[in-house]
């Protein structure tokens, strides 16, 4: 099962989707410049309340999104493997689409598609790179499997992050931030090991 040759904009674009994976944990979580919406129980949505804040705040997040399914998608096409590299290639395409509608919840600037798309995104895309990531551990492929697998088990844990700061208030936001962070980190080190 070895690699085919890879492109080399790989590295450069798994770094950058780090970076801004955590420029997005930092806004996300840790609203620096104060609230951008309201939950409104008679839509049952968040209100957005000032959209240029929203904006701000949602820049990083979408293109973190489309970059890291892009990264996944290509890195499983070019191994030479049965259903790991099938599946990651099918969540990385879904997680890109949930990108997509992401994009527009910024652009118009509407919570439901942006917030929807990026916690099934991210949660796609995270199942993509634990699925490509532990195949690669396991089959020894010229990958970075621990790191990817790192990655996205990290993707999975900011699920459970961003539960336990807004719905149960049980986590503080720093240690929700440091999540999604070290979720940045690790594709930056995903990147790094990309590099020829």
């Amino acid at each position: 099962m070895e690699d085919r040759h890879r492109p080399r904009w790989l590295s450069p674009a798994a770094i950058v989707a780090g970076v801004l994976w955590a420029a997005h944990g930092v806004f996300e979580l840790g609203r620096p410049w104060g609230e951008v919406s309201r939950f409104d129980p008679a839509v049952g949505y968040g209100v957005i309340t000032d959209a240029a804040l929203f904006r701000i705040y949602g820049l990083p997040g979408p293109p973190a999104l489309l970059l890291t399914g892009v990264v996944v998608f290509v890195l499983a096409s070019h191994v030479t493997a049965g259903r790991p590299a099938r599946a990651a290639r099918w969540l990385a395409v879904a997680s890109s689409v949930l990108g997509a509608a992401a994009v527009g919840g910024v652009a118009i600037p509407f919570e439901p598609p942006f917030e929807a798309g990026m916690v099934f995104g991210r949660l796609l895309v995270s199942a993509a790179a634990l699925t490509l990531g532990g195949a690669a551990w396991r089959r020894s492929w010229a990958l970075p499997g621990p790191s990817l697998a790192a990655a996205g088990a990290l993707g999975l844990l900011v699920l459970a992050a961003r539960v336990g700061v807004n719905a149960l208030e049980s986590l503080p936001r720093a240690a929700a931030i440091a999540v999604v962070v070290a979720f940045g980190a690790a594709w930056v080190v995903s990147g790094w090991q990309l590099r020829r």
